[in-house]
């Protein structure tokens, strides 16, 4: 009776599919660029800058090719969800290209797919706080769940002293199937407005069992439009502060 069980279990396991989360897909300032990978921190060890261009660039050695399409995600800070009133819109990005070996290729961008289950609609609503984008806007299963409205909304304010009350989250396609490890896609932009984030998000085949890969962008290796502003973290500046206090305290009792 045990291994019939055991053996039931079994058969239950191999027909649901698994999603295996990978945070592998990191913004960089563009192809070419000293920051196209990423790491190149804006504040406090996170978060990458962006502005006229930028790259989604799989750091995984190991990845299969995504399926068609990969998705670019933007995070508009105080938006409005009345129609007619975004702050972004189909003419944000300008043009894409795969990048593969060092050799550049087109490919075709939509604002907005039906794909992932996503609707159509290139404006996907508006982030508030206790939500995050991924799962929260875009039902989007298995991404990483650290692009949530308190470290955008915190990176926002710190940077570039911008109180958001919500991000507007819009969503481009980027059609191609031949997106694999440390390849770049390239993608010229016009109109972002400053404090906006980008992230990415794909899938590649499930295997015979179901089984597939999700790949998506780390809080860490998201984009942030507005320049390079390297300010110190929170506890850099407390460490400055004791040290400019002690520093005074010691030359008062000096002089005393």
């Amino acid at each position: 009776m045990k291994k019939y069980l055991i053996s039931l279990l079994l058969s239950l396991a191999c027909g649901i599919s698994t999603a295996w989360a990978g945070a592998t897909l990191h913004i960089g300032s563009g192809y070419g660029t000293p920051c196209a990978t990423g790491g190149c921190p804006l504040y406090a060890g996170e978060v990458n800058p962006f502005s006229s261009t930028l790259d989604i660039y799989q750091n995984s050695g190991g990845a299969a090719a995504a399926l068609d399409p990969v998705l670019l995600i933007f995070g508009v800070p105080n938006d409005s969800s009345a129609a007619g009133s975004h702050l972004l819109n189909s003419s944000a990005v300008t043009s894409a290209s795969l990048i593969h070996g060092g050799v550049s290729s087109a490919i075709g961008f939509s604002f907005g797919t039906f794909s992932y289950g996503l609707g159509g609609s290139g404006f996907k609503g508006l982030m508030g706080s206790g939500q995050e984008v991924y799962d929260d806007l875009l039902h989007l299963t298995g991404a990483n769940a650290s692009n949530n409205f308190a470290n955008w909304r915190e990176w926002d304010a710190d940077l570039y002293g911008i109180t958001a009350n919500n991000f507007g989250i819009y969503v481009f396609a980027l059609d191609t199937s031949s997106f694999g490890k440390h390849d770049y896609l390239q993608i010229g932009l016009s109109g972002i407005p400053e404090g906006t984030f980008a992230i990415a998000f794909g899938e590649d085949a499930p295997d015979k069992h179901g089984n597939y890969n999700v790949f998506s962008t780390p809080f860490t290796e998201s984009g942030l439009n507005g320049g390079h502003h390297s300010v110190p973290a929170p506890t850099s500046w407390m460490l400055i502060l004791l040290g400019l206090v002690v520093l005074m305290w010691s030359r008062r009792r000096f002089t005393a």
